[in-house]
């Protein structure tokens, strides 16, 4: 089924950070209004957001990034913070005219989301935490989590590791029910320059500060969204968590880790109604 010859779209611009150029796509760039920036997991680039974008593009400017180390975005061969990752986001709303927008991500975006809505409260209108791993850091990584960060330096070529991770991250129907995404997913990892990759997902996996202590000083509104069928990061969990947060909803979905692509209708329908309901958008 892989496509072999797959490149991926030109991003609309490229973005210097500290953490290196950032690969931003802009479609509605000069659109007046709100804007909704979204960041993607670790292991998956700004692709994960393409069955989303009509369904939230007739009220909103979504941006979507490449993180780095990932799809376009080259990255850096060291390890860095989530502040960095924060900081790199502030590069790029600054680069794409923005002062204020709606921050959000999956996984590893929605750390770096609300980190910036921790440190930056006055630009975030709203956060945005997707499938999120927010106790990751209280305890020691596990033995597979430990394999999965120092294997993404060596192993993104062998089509058992990314069987490995597709398996993790999405139900086991989605990715036979979107080829051509499957096709995004299995050649950008093939793709990925070893040494930054492999220092992202080590920085997300292994040096990554708790969130879930922190939420109760994340002053926007903010949206948690986890998945019922995640085994990694079990909704319930996300649930709790989010009864810190000062101005927060929690809902939950019937998908795995990476609900914008198992869901995506579904997922736009609750960033959606969540907006609406903090007056962001307008309803319906």
């Amino acid at each position: 089924m892989a496509n072999h010859t797959y490149r991926p779209p030109d991003p609309d611009h490229m973005v210097e950070t500290d953490l290196g150029p950032i690969a931003v796509q802009d479609p509605h760039r000069g659109r007046g209004g709100l804007a909704l920036v979204l960041w993607p997991s670790i292991f998956t680039d700004r692709h994960i957001y393409d069955a989303i974008l009509p369904h939230l593009s007739d009220d909103l400017r979504v941006i979507c990034v490449d993180g780095p180390g990932h799809g376009q975005s080259l990255g850096v061969a060291r390890p860095f913070s989530m502040g960095d990752c924060a900081a790199s986001l502030a590069q790029v709303l600054d680069a794409c005219g923005l002062t204020r927008a709606i921050v959000g991500g999956t996984s590893w975006g929605g750390l770096v989301a609300a980190e910036f809505g921790l440190r930056h409260p006055d630009r975030a209108a709203a956060v945005l935490m997707l499938n999120t791993p927010l106790g990751i850091g209280n305890d020691g990584p596990r033995a597979l989590t430990r394999f999965i960060a120092f294997g993404a330096r060596w192993l993104t070529g062998f089509r058992f590791f990314r069987d490995g991770i597709s398996k993790a991250f999405f139900l086991p129907e989605t990715l036979p029910a979107a080829p051509v995404y499957h096709d995004q997913f299995h050649a950008m990892l093939r793709r990925a320059p070893g040494a930054a990759l492999g220092a992202a997902v080590r920085s997300v996996l292994l040096h990554t500060d708790p969130l879930a202590p922190r939420l109760g000083g994340l002053a926007p509104p903010a949206l948690i969204l986890a998945g019922e069928r995640d085994t990694g990061y079990p909704a319930a969990e996300a649930q709790v968590a989010a009864q810190a947060l000062p101005r927060g909803q929690f809902r939950a979905l019937p998908t795995s880790h990476i609900s914008v692509v198992d869901a995506p209708e579904a997922t736009a329908q609750v960033i959606r109604d969540f907006l609406a309901e903090t007056g962001l958008t307008p309803a319906g």
